[in-house]
């Protein structure tokens, strides 16, 4: 189906960016962001395929951490 939508510059930039990568039309990726928001669950490429570079993301657990986060870790358990 045809149709003629308004979307912001950053999101048609990020649509087009995406499309580009994964060799796809802008309609294809248009259709599964949709499907995605609808039904509440991720379908991009990222997820079939394993995630990024072939590790899949882990949901965010609080803050993020640091160096000086890690060094101080690494002190108290003697490392």
């Amino acid at each position: 189906m045809r149709t003629t939508v308004n979307l912001d510059e950053d999101l048609l930039l990020a649509i087009q960016d995406r499309a580009r990568r994964e060799r796809r039309t802008m309609s294809a990726v248009l259709s599964d962001l949709a499907r995605e928001g609808l039904m509440g669950r991720n379908l991009d490429s990222s997820s079939r395929t394993g995630g990024v570079g072939g590790f899949v993301p882990l949901p965010h657990r609080g803050a993020l951490s640091s160096n000086a986060l890690i060094d101080s870790i690494r002190e108290e358990e003697g490392i």
